[in-house]
């Protein structure tokens, strides 16, 4: 007695193709979400808190920042160029 093989119809595979997208889908978008929820959830935690002393406060380079909210290489060096001409340097 022989087992016969299951032969993928179309529609099967496409069903399957199908589940395996959209789950991809889910895990990229928690992904942006959670991306973009942290420096929120940070700043709550941080208002939450309450005031701290002056030795323990963040300054600007300790600020949390989203993903897309990170300055680029290129704007760093554009703001040193503007406060140099703003100081009179250079």
């Amino acid at each position: 007695m022989e087992q016969a093989e299951y032969q993928w119809s179309r529609t099967d595979a496409m069903l399957w193709v199908g589940k395996i997208a959209l789950l991809f889908f889910l895990i990229l978008g928690l992904i942006y979400v959670f991306t973009v929820l942290t420096p929120k959830i940070a700043a709550w935690i941080d208002k939450k808190r309450g005031k701290q002393p002056a030795y323990t406060q963040y300054d600007e380079h300790t600020k949390v920042k989203g993903v897309f909210e990170a300055d680029l290489p290129k704007d760093k060096n554009q703001k040193e160029n503007e406060e140099q001409k703003d100081n009179g340097e250079g």
